[in-house]
């Protein structure tokens, strides 16, 4: 897949969040190594979890983690866990 086709499919995952994730956006994320997806996840609702962390939950090829809330920067834990190139 490109570039290209893994954000469609996170923008798909996105919309799973439709009318209830407000005050937060709709976002989808999918972990990609090596061409292979190893996790994906959306944000459900406001209050849980955002995307990145339910991604991270959703593979067995990384170790759990624990979200925090709006304390945690999203991008620099899926960095910190291994990941090389966020695509936005």
């Amino acid at each position: 897949m490109t570039d290209a086709q893994y954000m469609r499919l996170a923008l798909r995952l996105a919309r799973r969040g439709y009318g209830a994730t407000s005050p937060n956006p709709m976002v989808g994320a999918v972990l990609v190594k090596g061409g292979k997806i190893l996790g994906r996840g959306w944000h459900h609702r406001a209050g849980e979890p955002h995307a990145e962390i339910e991604s991270l939950r959703n593979t067995e090829k990384l170790r759990p983690l624990s979200a925090r809330g709006d304390s945690l920067c999203h991008a620099r834990t899926l960095l910190h866990q291994g990941g090389r190139r966020p695509l936005y």
